[in-house]
């Protein structure tokens, strides 16, 4: 398996309170398998998010992800690709528990042409136990 790929990340940081965040990530997959054909795809993100003072942040991502090398039964390329839009709310009640809450908007252009929409809500909560990050002095 090959993987190549780049990111690019940029913060704006007021006190302990990160302002403004953006992250982009672009990557190409080459997979071999010993008994099939080469599989490519190409995937990408791009994240922005602004942070409030009483530590709730709000946050828009886009995603995109497409197989190159798909081929259908007569050995045609298919055009293919999977992008979603997924606006998010997060809150940081204290320096070791985190809460989001996302709504995932995906498309899917699926083999033949049609188009497939799909809707999720996601609920992430992080919890440090155990060693966690160091106190500022």
């Amino acid at each position: 398996m090959e993987f190549l790929g780049a990111e690019l990340t940029g913060k704006i940081r007021e006190t302990r309170i990160v302002r403004w965040l953006t992250q982009s990530e672009i990557w190409k997959r080459e997979v071999k398998p010993s008994d099939g054909e080469k599989e490519s795809a190409i995937g990408a993100y791009s994240l922005l998010q602004f942070g409030f003072e009483s530590g709730i942040d709000i946050g828009l991502r886009f995603d995109y992800l497409t197989t190159t090398t798909l081929k259908d039964v007569t050995g045609s390329k298919v055009d293919n690709w999977q992008r979603a839009l997924v606006p998010s709310i997060g809150i940081k009640p204290s320096e070791f528990s985190q809460f989001r809450l996302a709504y995932h908007r995906k498309q899917a252009k699926l083999p033949g042409g049609e188009l497939k929409n799909y809707s999720s809500f996601e609920l992430q909560s992080t919890f440090v136990l155990g060693a966690h990050p160091a106190h500022e002095f």
